[in-house]
């Protein structure tokens, strides 16, 4: 990274630092009344959290059986966990890569094959994203009188982009040069794959079970701090705020997040602080089963590396 980026990233980490640290201060009644958290609350929000890391980690599976890989539940589930672990600790998504080299090392999964995978995910859950966001804003509009052209906006924009690429892909020939037929060889690749009805079937079922299931995160979190709201505006926020994968210039889009978490429930007519607040206990009990089990699993990943190594 150039050192006039880093200063500029170095300053935002900062300035997100300030607004928790000010945020904290602010509210520290209220921030107690969240450690006192019942067990029986605290409970159903770790079980929702385990659920979103299992979903991410089966649809790991999923992308991994389309090039006949087995991956064991220990397997996919680890790598869930040590991806999401990763990316809080390193910008840009970078953590993702360690799935990467652990499907290439273990079961000798090209790069290339790798990147198409990612690829597939982004553009089957976006485009899912997409148009539900469409379809819940037009509703809403009709229902609660609740229309925001920007939030209908960034679904629009989602929606076709990811609709035209499904639409067109063109087939391309190789050329003499390897790193351009790395390309050709994704963009060939994803023309194959998205013939393949049965495993789009079961990445959309896979996204749309991890929405609802944040999406009650979310209307949880909201019901413990007293501010009950509608469970189609959970689902809202939820669609906004995954959408925070796509600017993951932070480790594990930390601030980018919390803005869309907080800017959602202002739009639909919450305070700023309840906002933050439903931002800091989602990602804060996130990140302790996150560190704790990410810890575990890069022992066990590891020494199944070492394993293959001997063979």
């Amino acid at each position: 990274m150039k050192s006039w980026l880093k200063y500029i990233y170095g300053i935002f980490i900062i300035l997100i630092l300030l607004i928790i640290y000010f945020f904290i201060k602010n509210n520290l009644d209220n921030i107690k009344d969240v450690i006192n958290l019942s067990i029986i609350n605290f409970l159903i929000l770790s079980i929702l959290i385990l659920i979103t890391i299992t979903l991410n980690g089966y649809k790991i599976n999923i992308l991994s059986e389309y090039y006949n890989i087995k991956l064991k539940s220990k397997e996919w589930f680890g790598l869930s966990v040590i991806t999401t672990m990763s990316n809080y600790l390193t910008p840009f998504g970078l953590g993702t890569s360690l799935r990467g080299i652990y499907l290439k090392k273990k079961y000798k999964l090209p790069y290339k094959s790798f990147i198409t995978t990612l690829g597939i995910n982004f553009i089957v859950s976006f485009f899912m994203y997409g148009f539900i966001g469409i379809s819940l804003m037009i509703f809403f509009n009709f229902k609660y009188n609740f229309f925001s052209f920007v939030i209908f906006s960034i679904f629009l924009v989602m929606f076709i982009a990811n609709l035209l690429i499904i639409l067109f892909s063109p087939s391309l020939k190789y050329t003499k040069y390897k790193f351009l037929n790395n390309f050709i060889y994704m963009v060939n690749e994803w023309r194959k794959i998205k013939k393949d009805w049965k495993l789009a079937t079961k990445l959309v079922l896979n996204d749309f079970l991890a929405l609802i299931n944040y999406s009650l995160r979310i209307s949880f979190i909201f019901f413990i701090l007293s501010n009950k709201i509608p469970f189609l505006f959970s689902v809202l926020i939820a669609l906004l705020t995954v959408s925070s994968l796509i600017i993951g210039i932070t480790p594990a889009s930390l601030g980018i997040k919390e803005i869309l978490i907080t800017y959602s429930t202002i739009a639909i007519g919450k305070t700023l602080d309840l906002g933050i607040l439903v931002a800091a206990i989602d990602r804060g009990v996130a990140i302790l089963y996150v560190f704790l089990l990410g810890g575990i699993f890069s022992y066990i990943l590891l020494k199944n590396l070492k394993k293959t190594k001997k063979q």
